[in-house]
């Protein structure tokens, strides 16, 4: 609600309906004015994308969120794991930690477990 309300207020400053500075300072040339009035002007443009994107960020649902996070983490997992060398994977209890140390095996390389004897 507070962001609607601040989009709303700024995009009545871009209008001109708001309380933006419409009046030169002393000793300021027509030009400078212009140009001040344009940085004004894209500063508050930015300022309403940035609180759209905010707002739109928030209206998303969680099951939305879960979504997007799932199919980013896809990608990941399908190019680190290699299944036709040898390797070692960790299971654990809880499924979502099973499967988040992988390890290969080098070709022609001796690995010892535990103490060497």
């Amino acid at each position: 609600r507070e962001l609607r309300e601040e989009n709303e207020k700024l995009k009545k400053m871009l209008e001109g309906k708001g309380p933006v500075q419409s009046e030169a300072r002393e000793g300021e040339s027509a030009e400078e004015f212009q140009r001040r009035i344009a940085e004004l002007e894209q500063k508050k443009k930015e300022e309403i994308n940035q609180m759209e994107s905010a707002l739109a960020e928030m209206q998303k649902s969680w099951e939305e969120k879960l979504r997007e996070a799932q199919q980013q983490q896809k990608p990941q997992e399908e190019e680190i794991i290699d299944l036709s060398q040898p390797h070692m994977i960790n299971l654990n209890q809880d499924a979502q930690l099973t499967g988040k140390v992988f390890h290969t095996f080098a070709e022609n390389t001796q690995y010892w477990v535990g103490r060497r004897a």
